[in-house]
Protein backbone atom coordinates (compact mmCIF):
# COMPACT_ATOMS: atom_id res chain seq x y z
CA UNK A 1 0.00 0.00 0.00
CA UNK A 2 1.59 3.17 -0.87
CA UNK A 3 1.60 6.27 1.48
CA UNK A 4 3.20 9.96 1.66
CA UNK A 5 4.65 10.59 5.10
CA UNK A 6 6.22 14.20 6.58
CA UNK A 7 10.06 13.50 6.32
CA UNK A 8 11.95 15.16 9.76
CA UNK A 9 13.43 17.56 7.74
CA UNK A 10 10.30 18.88 6.36
CA UNK A 11 10.42 17.05 2.94
CA UNK A 12 7.48 14.39 2.08
CA UNK A 13 8.40 10.62 1.67
CA UNK A 14 6.40 8.95 -0.74
CA UNK A 15 6.46 4.60 0.29
CA UNK A 16 5.30 1.91 -2.20
CA UNK A 17 6.03 -1.87 -2.45
CA UNK A 18 7.49 -2.96 -5.64
CA UNK A 19 5.99 -5.37 -8.39
CA UNK A 20 8.57 -8.36 -5.91
CA UNK A 21 6.88 -6.78 -2.87
CA UNK A 22 10.30 -4.90 -1.70
CA UNK A 23 9.50 -1.70 0.22
CA UNK A 24 10.72 1.88 -1.82
CA UNK A 25 10.78 5.46 -1.17
CA UNK A 26 11.85 8.69 -2.37
CA UNK A 27 11.53 12.24 -1.04
CA UNK A 28 10.30 15.03 -2.27
CA UNK A 29 9.97 18.66 -1.52
CA UNK A 30 6.50 19.24 -2.36
CA UNK A 31 3.54 17.05 -1.23
CA UNK A 32 1.69 17.24 -4.70
CA UNK A 33 4.64 15.80 -6.64
CA UNK A 34 4.88 13.25 -3.98
CA UNK A 35 1.40 12.34 -4.63
CA UNK A 36 1.55 12.25 -8.35
CA UNK A 37 4.30 10.19 -8.13
CA UNK A 38 2.60 7.55 -6.44
CA UNK A 39 -0.36 8.03 -8.32
CA UNK A 40 1.99 6.79 -11.38
CA UNK A 41 3.41 3.68 -9.66
CA UNK A 42 0.20 3.09 -8.83
CA UNK A 43 -1.02 2.78 -12.39
CA UNK A 44 2.39 1.10 -13.52
CA UNK A 45 1.71 -1.53 -10.80
CA UNK A 46 -2.10 -2.33 -12.02
CA UNK A 47 -0.94 -2.49 -15.56
CA UNK A 48 1.89 -4.44 -14.96
CA UNK A 49 4.49 -1.77 -16.55
CA UNK A 50 6.07 -1.13 -13.51
CA UNK A 51 10.38 -0.19 -13.36
CA UNK A 52 12.28 0.52 -10.59
CA UNK A 53 13.29 3.90 -10.72
CA UNK A 54 16.74 3.18 -9.22
CA UNK A 55 17.99 1.07 -12.02
CA UNK A 56 17.76 4.04 -14.58
CA UNK A 57 19.85 6.43 -12.05
CA UNK A 58 22.51 3.66 -12.22
CA UNK A 59 23.57 3.47 -15.49
CA UNK A 60 24.09 6.32 -18.05
CA UNK A 61 22.93 6.61 -21.63
CA UNK A 62 26.58 6.59 -23.05
CA UNK A 63 27.30 3.12 -20.73
CA UNK A 64 23.69 1.68 -22.39
CA UNK A 65 23.82 2.96 -25.69
CA UNK A 66 27.46 1.43 -26.03
CA UNK A 67 26.11 -2.06 -24.64
CA UNK A 68 23.40 -1.79 -26.81
CA UNK A 69 25.45 -1.63 -30.08
CA UNK A 70 27.65 -4.24 -28.92
CA UNK A 71 24.31 -6.74 -28.38
CA UNK A 72 23.14 -5.70 -32.14
CA UNK A 73 23.16 -8.09 -35.07
CA UNK A 74 24.41 -6.03 -38.01
CA UNK A 75 27.42 -5.21 -40.47
CA UNK A 76 30.49 -4.50 -38.58
CA UNK A 77 30.06 -1.31 -40.44
CA UNK A 78 26.80 -0.37 -39.30
CA UNK A 79 27.85 -0.69 -35.98
CA UNK A 80 30.63 1.35 -36.36
CA UNK A 81 29.17 4.02 -38.18
CA UNK A 82 26.14 4.19 -35.76
CA UNK A 83 28.57 4.37 -33.15
CA UNK A 84 30.44 7.35 -34.55
CA UNK A 85 26.58 8.77 -34.77
CA UNK A 86 25.92 8.22 -31.26
CA UNK A 87 29.57 9.58 -29.99
CA UNK A 88 29.49 12.48 -32.07
CA UNK A 89 26.00 13.66 -32.01
CA UNK A 90 24.00 12.37 -29.15
CA UNK A 91 27.01 11.69 -26.24
CA UNK A 92 27.95 15.52 -25.88
CA UNK A 93 24.57 16.09 -24.59
CA UNK A 94 23.51 12.53 -23.23
CA UNK A 95 26.13 11.07 -22.49
CA UNK A 96 27.02 11.26 -19.16
CA UNK A 97 22.86 11.55 -17.95
CA UNK A 98 21.65 8.91 -16.23
CA UNK A 99 19.37 7.16 -18.72
CA UNK A 100 16.40 7.19 -16.49
CA UNK A 101 16.91 10.90 -15.79
CA UNK A 102 16.55 12.14 -19.81
CA UNK A 103 13.36 14.14 -20.17
CA UNK A 104 11.59 15.00 -22.85
CA UNK A 105 12.78 18.58 -22.77
CA UNK A 106 16.11 17.44 -23.31
CA UNK A 107 15.02 15.11 -26.72
CA UNK A 108 13.51 18.32 -28.36
CA UNK A 109 16.37 20.15 -27.21
CA UNK A 110 18.77 17.61 -28.60
CA UNK A 111 16.89 17.52 -32.07
CA UNK A 112 16.85 21.82 -31.96
CA UNK A 113 20.83 21.54 -31.53
CA UNK A 114 21.27 19.14 -34.52
CA UNK A 115 18.78 20.42 -36.58
CA UNK A 116 21.36 23.83 -36.69
CA UNK A 117 24.39 22.12 -37.90
CA UNK A 118 23.10 18.50 -40.20
CA UNK A 119 20.76 18.18 -42.66
CA UNK A 120 17.44 17.16 -41.96
CA UNK A 121 18.11 13.55 -43.03
CA UNK A 122 21.26 13.14 -41.14
CA UNK A 123 19.56 14.66 -37.85
CA UNK A 124 16.86 12.26 -38.36
CA UNK A 125 19.23 9.38 -38.95
CA UNK A 126 20.65 10.07 -35.06
CA UNK A 127 17.79 10.71 -33.80
CA UNK A 128 16.26 7.30 -34.77
CA UNK A 129 19.68 5.84 -32.35
CA UNK A 130 18.78 7.52 -29.70
CA UNK A 131 15.21 6.84 -29.88
CA UNK A 132 16.17 2.86 -30.65
CA UNK A 133 18.17 3.38 -27.73
CA UNK A 134 15.51 4.49 -25.06
CA UNK A 135 12.94 1.87 -26.82
CA UNK A 136 15.22 -1.02 -25.91
CA UNK A 137 16.22 1.01 -22.26
CA UNK A 138 11.97 0.57 -21.83
CA UNK A 139 12.05 -3.13 -22.83
CA UNK A 140 14.73 -3.67 -20.19
CA UNK A 141 12.79 -2.16 -17.67
CA UNK A 142 15.49 0.24 -16.92
CA UNK A 143 12.86 3.11 -17.45
CA UNK A 144 8.98 3.44 -17.65
CA UNK A 145 8.51 5.37 -20.65
CA UNK A 146 11.12 7.14 -23.22
CA UNK A 147 11.31 10.77 -23.77
CA UNK A 148 11.43 10.43 -27.49
CA UNK A 149 8.17 9.72 -27.64
CA UNK A 150 6.16 12.52 -29.50
CA UNK A 151 9.65 14.06 -30.88
CA UNK A 152 9.74 14.68 -34.30
CA UNK A 153 13.17 15.16 -36.62
CA UNK A 154 12.51 18.15 -38.94
CA UNK A 155 11.71 17.24 -42.27
CA UNK A 156 12.44 18.54 -45.73
CA UNK A 157 10.57 21.97 -46.24
CA UNK A 158 8.01 21.32 -48.96
CA UNK A 159 9.11 24.45 -51.17
CA UNK A 160 12.50 26.10 -50.98
CA UNK A 161 14.51 22.81 -49.87
CA UNK A 162 16.87 20.62 -51.63
CA UNK A 163 16.70 20.78 -55.29
CA UNK A 164 18.86 17.99 -57.00
CA UNK A 165 21.17 18.76 -59.71
CA UNK A 166 21.10 15.72 -62.53
CA UNK A 167 24.05 15.62 -64.44
CA UNK A 168 23.84 15.61 -68.15
CA UNK A 169 24.79 12.92 -70.75
CA UNK A 170 27.48 14.83 -72.06
CA UNK A 171 28.57 15.65 -68.07
CA UNK A 172 28.45 11.66 -67.18
CA UNK A 173 30.63 11.22 -70.85
CA UNK A 174 33.33 13.77 -69.26
CA UNK A 175 33.52 12.57 -66.16
CA UNK A 176 33.68 8.83 -67.52
CA UNK A 177 36.41 9.17 -69.97
CA UNK A 178 38.63 11.49 -67.05
CA UNK A 179 38.43 8.24 -64.83
CA UNK A 180 41.17 5.87 -65.04
CA UNK A 181 39.94 3.16 -67.80
CA UNK A 182 39.13 -0.03 -65.71
CA UNK A 183 36.31 2.36 -63.80
CA UNK A 184 34.27 4.00 -66.48
CA UNK A 185 32.05 1.51 -66.41
CA UNK A 186 31.13 2.18 -62.97
CA UNK A 187 30.64 5.52 -63.94
CA UNK A 188 28.37 4.57 -66.33
CA UNK A 189 26.47 1.86 -64.42
CA UNK A 190 25.81 3.99 -61.44
CA UNK A 191 24.59 7.52 -63.54
CA UNK A 192 22.03 4.91 -65.22
CA UNK A 193 20.90 2.71 -62.89
CA UNK A 194 20.75 4.49 -59.42
CA UNK A 195 22.72 1.79 -57.46
CA UNK A 196 24.78 2.88 -54.05
CA UNK A 197 28.09 2.35 -53.98
CA UNK A 198 28.11 -0.44 -51.93
CA UNK A 199 25.40 -2.39 -54.48
CA UNK A 200 27.83 -0.59 -57.67
CA UNK A 201 30.66 -2.32 -56.39
CA UNK A 202 29.90 -5.36 -55.46
CA UNK A 203 28.29 -6.13 -58.97
CA UNK A 204 29.76 -9.00 -60.71
CA UNK A 205 29.29 -10.08 -64.35
CA UNK A 206 26.75 -12.95 -64.11
CA UNK A 207 24.23 -10.36 -62.30
CA UNK A 208 24.05 -8.63 -65.51
CA UNK A 209 21.73 -10.00 -68.38
CA UNK A 210 22.60 -8.09 -71.25
CA UNK A 211 19.99 -9.16 -74.01
CA UNK A 212 17.14 -8.32 -71.84
CA UNK A 213 19.06 -5.14 -70.28
CA UNK A 214 18.38 -6.31 -66.41
CA UNK A 215 21.28 -6.77 -63.65
CA UNK A 216 20.31 -8.37 -60.24
CA UNK A 217 21.76 -6.81 -57.32
CA UNK A 218 22.86 -9.61 -55.09
CA UNK A 219 25.89 -8.62 -53.02
CA UNK A 220 27.12 -5.49 -51.68
CA UNK A 221 30.82 -4.36 -51.43
CA UNK A 222 31.51 -3.78 -47.54
CA UNK A 223 34.85 -2.67 -46.41
CA UNK A 224 35.45 -2.23 -42.92
CA UNK A 225 35.97 1.02 -41.60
Amino acid sequence: MSSVQRHPSGRWRARWRSADGSSRSRVFDRLSDAKAFLTDVDHELSRGTYTDRRAGQRVTFADYATDWLKLRSCRPQSAALAAQQLRDHAFPQLGARPIGAVRHSEIVALVAALSRTLAPTTTAVVFGRVRAVFRSAVKDGLIPRSPCDDVRPPQWPTTGGRVDHVLSVEQVSAIADAMPAHLRAAVIVGATTGLRAGELFGLTLPAVDFLRRRLQVERQLVRPR
